[in-house]
């Protein structure tokens, strides 16, 4: 991967203003799908706790247990998974617009950056790279002015949210496929007892990622819309 020359050429300042009426947007637009998600992740939360409870009772008085309170309960589930998924591809697509705004007018202002400002799309989207790329590129942003400023403060703080929101990113996603493997073997009562347990931590986990990426998301798109041309 070579490192992406800001200087190759000059962009008008109208192309930088009008990446930043886009980023500004995306950032809205996040706010938004974040706060869906977590509102989401609130139900989700509390069809878990009526499941868990569901099979509770399967456990200790099966005979209260009627099939179609089960069929109800699993249909609330699924129900919210299924808006869940839609929501989590949407919640993407906006994360992919919003870097890509602030990374390509990194280079449009003559900051140096590591890679391309297709990566900032890409990122989001190839298997593996989409553990670690987005993180990289936000750590450019993050690092914009450090160069000219140095270490300061306000960089310490940025650098510590978006570290935080990352990190608790990455253990709601670790979360998710270790209780989806549990989920998918559980052969009795108590594993999917286990199962259900696990099903509400990660939605702990995603409830804390979402605030944590609409904190990281106003900083850095306040620190973009300071940035000034070093050209």
């Amino acid at each position: 991967m070579t490192t992406a020359s800001p200087s190759d050429h000059v962009v008008p300042v109208e192309s930088g203003r009008d990446r930043l009426r886009i980023l500004r947007g995306a950032s809205v637009a996040l706010y938004t799908l974040l706060s869906l998600d977590l509102v989401l992740t609130v139900v989700a939360f509390r069809d878990e706790v009526d499941r868990h409870s569901l099979y509770q009772r399967v456990k200790s008085k099966p005979w209260t247990v009627t099939l179609a309170e089960a069929r109800a309960v699993e249909h609330g589930v699924d129900t919210v998974n299924a808006i869940s998924l839609v929501l989590f591809v949407a919640t993407a697509v906006g994360f992919a617009v919003w870097l890509w705004a602030a990374y390509s007018r990194l280079g449009e202002l003559g900051y140096d950056r590591r890679h391309g400002s297709g990566w900032a799309i890409g990122a989001w989207f190839l298997p593996v790279a989409n553990l670690f790329m987005p993180r990289r590129i936000v750590n450019d942003l993050v690092d914009a002015e450090v160069s000219r400023h140095g270490e300061t403060m306000s960089t310490v703080s940025l650098r510590r949210w978006t570290t935080a929101w990352w990190m608790t990113w990455l253990v709601a996603i670790g979360v998710g496929c270790v209780v989806n493997s549990m989920n998918s073997r559980a052969q009795t009562v108590d594993a999917a007892l286990s199962a259900s347990v696990g099903f509400m931590v990660r939605c702990v986990a995603f409830a804390a990622a979402a605030v944590l990426a609409i904190v990281a998301v106003r900083l850095v798109t306040r620190q973009q819309r300071e940035l000034t041309s070093v050209r």
